[in-house]
């Protein structure tokens, strides 16, 4: 499973999920593109490349799974619920222009 994460439809980072480790990767080529559309750049100080844990960029955009479960339709998977969400809203926010996908 890999999180795609834009700014302004512009690929910044690419997060995939093997076992149960996050892997980071920064899109070097495009960070100058999206620096000069208005991304804080700074927020990327914070991500690590290999992680347990989803990086903060991430986790913030998602809302809790009660909210979650109100916006799709299949709820018995947890996994598979955060998937279609993420697909279906692309977690985007009226404040920013983050959004992001994932690919199976």
């Amino acid at each position: 499973m890999k999180f795609n994460v834009y700014w302004k439809d512009i690929k910044f980072l690419e997060v995939e999920k093997i076992n149960n480790m996050y892997y980071s990767k920064v899109i070097g080529e495009n960070i100058d593109k999206v620096e000069n559309e208005g991304f804080p750049i700074t927020f990327l100080s914070s991500i690590k490349s290999m992680d347990g844990e989803l990086p903060k960029i991430i986790q913030s955009r998602l809302p809790k799974i009660e909210y979650i479960s109100e916006k799709i339709e299949d709820t018995l998977n947890v996994e598979k619920s955060i998937i279609e969400y993420i697909n279906k809203t692309k977690c985007k926010r009226v404040t920013d222009f983050i959004t992001m996908d994932i690919e199976i």
